[in-house]
């Protein structure tokens, strides 16, 4: 009977209603109708991309170079600043890994600021972050003011390590969102290993250009409208 085949089917479910109720609704119901997976649903939206969208997919997967850049530029930096600011051991090594500290409050708060603000709000606080940092740190006068940008950046990449995967997965079609998250942790390495290169140049020749200016001039393109 059809209530025998019910209790079959939906072993765990006791029927509170009417039998007849409950049959009629599976008897308008089409039987030959199978609901789409998750996977089915997301192949089968559409693979293009409004050109607004892909530029926002462009700056985000920057953002991973930037961060790799600084990440990696105070390892030719951190000698002659040592010698500029007559900086003791455990200065230069503080100097080193603050920015640490600074991605760690920069990744508990990227996702707030994210749910509340959106994941364009959080690129571009990132991309405040890197620019400010930038600019302290080029014109610090002090071994203090050199730790504040320091901290300055390490938000900023807090911030672009968590915005920019969720952006780019959320903008990206299901085709391509693991293409852009892996060349956004391509980017990544290769902002580290452009900052290597950089750091054999002679980058102290001049007096009146820091090293900082010049290592942090990429976040500029991280600044763009997302």
């Amino acid at each position: 009977s059809l209530r025998h085949l019910f209790h079959c089917v939906f072993p765990n479910i006791c029927l509170k209603v009417p039998t007849r109720r409950v049959f009629a609704r599976l008897q308008r119901a089409p039987c030959s109708a199978a609901t789409p997976s998750a996977s089915e649903m997301s192949l089968s939206a559409p693979s293009r991309m409004p050109d607004d969208a892909k530029f926002g997919c462009v700056i985000a997967v920057l953002g991973g170079s930037v961060q790799g850049y600084i990440l990696c530029a105070i390892n030719g930096a951190a000698e002659p600043l040592s010698v500029h600011f007559a900086l003791s051991t455990t200065q230069r090594d503080l100097v080193v890994s603050i920015v640490i500290l600074g991605a760690l409050v920069g990744s508990v708060a990227g996702g707030t600021v994210c749910d509340v603000g959106g994941r364009r709000m959080g690129l571009m606080l990132a991309a405040a972050c890197f620019t400010a940092g930038s600019v302290v740190m080029g014109l610090a006068p002090s071994f203090a003011v050199l730790l504040l940008g320091r901290v300055l950046s390490g938000v900023g990449i807090g911030f672009v390590g968590v915005a920019g995967p969720i952006y780019l997965v959320e903008m990206a079609p299901a085709a391509h969102r693991g293409t852009l998250v892996t060349a956004n942790e391509i980017f990544l390495c290769v902002g580290c290993l452009v900052a290597l290169v950089a750091n054999l140049g002679d980058c102290m020749q001049e007096e009146n250009v820091t090293y900082f200016e010049i290592a942090h001039a990429p976040s500029g393109p991280n600044c763009a409208p997302v």
